[in-house]
C-alpha cells in the first residue's frame, strides 16, 4: 500500500521479515522544470517503522494512510488476526533531517473478535480515522465488515 500527502510518502512493506511487516516514510523535493527533462526527485529524509508489538504474519504495513504529520498503519493479522492499526505523529530535525516519531496509539476495534482483520483498510483525514474490518461478523451476518471512526 501506499500513501502520499504533500511532500511526504508513506510505503507499507507488510510481506517483510515474514510477513511481520515495516512501513517506510519518505520527504521527498522536487528540482528542475516540472514534465521536463531536467525535472527529478529527490528523496530528503526516511524512517522504517515497525510495529510495537511485531509477530510473525501480522501484516504490519497491509494498508497505510497519511496525513500532514500524521501516519496510519494497518496490521490486519495482528493477534490472531483479529487486527489493529497504529496512529503515529512524527517530526523532522532541520538540523540532522532525521525522522523521529513523537507519539504513536494502537488501536483496537471495540468488538474485537479472532478474523475480524480490523486494519484491512485505513484512512485519515484531520482529526478523523476510519478503519475497516472486511471480515467482522454484524448482527448475526458472518463476515459482513465493518468500518470503526
Amino acid at each position: 500500500s501506499v500513501a502520499i500527502n504533500g511532500n511526504y510518502v508513506l510505503v507499507g512493506a507488510y510481506g517483510n521479515d515474514t510477513y511481520t511487516g515495516s512501513v517506510y516514510l519518505y520527504k521527498f523535493s522536487e528540482s528542475g522544470t516540472a514534465g521536463q527533462p531536467d525535472a527529478s526527485f529527490t528523496i530528503d529524509n526516511s524512517l522504517q517503522i515497525f510495529a510495537s508489538d511485531p509477530d510473525t504474519n501480522d501484516q504490519f504495513g497491509f494498508s497505510v494512510a497519511i496525513y500532514g504529520s500524521y501516519a496510519l498503519v494497518s496490521s490486519r493479522h495482528n493477534d490472531n488476526a483479529t487486527g489493529s492499526a497504529y496512529l503515529y505523529k512524527f517530526s523532522e530535525s532541520n538540523t540532522n533531517a532525521s525522522f523521529t516519531i513523537d507519539n504513536s496509539y494502537r488501536i483496537l476495534a471495540s468488538d474485537a473478535s479472532a478474523n475480524d482483520q480490523f486494519g484491512n483498510l485505513v484512512a485519515i483525514n484531520r482529526n478523523y480515522v476510519l478503519v475497516g474490518a472486511h471480515m467482522n461478523d454484524v448482527d448475526g451476518d458472518s463476515d459482513a465488515g465493518s468500518a470503526n471512526i
